[in-house]
């Protein structure tokens, strides 16, 4: 009997360019509630955040394909 596996091997790259950009996010829009808001500071986290989703949607899964071949009872690998 044969298995196949499956596995993404670098799905951590995607989840901190997903956490990077939601930090990003985050200081954006308390930039933007502050009184004196910098238009400088806005416009670099506004950029850094389109940097940050461009390349999480660019970004290309790689997959990890393993087969196992296990004997069953029945064979006489045992």
């Amino acid at each position: 009997m044969v298995y196949v596996s499956e596995r993404l091997t670098n799905i951590g790259e995607l989840e901190s360019m997903i956490g990077a950009a939601l930090q990003t996010e985050e200081e954006l829009c308390c930039e933007m509630e502050k009184a004196r808001a910098s238009i400088d500071r806005i416009d670099t986290l506004a950029c850094r955040l389109h940097s940050l989703l461009q390349q999480a949607k660019e970004f290309e899964l790689c997959v990890e394909r393993r087969k196992t071949v296990c004997a069953d009872a029945s064979s006489d690998l045992l």
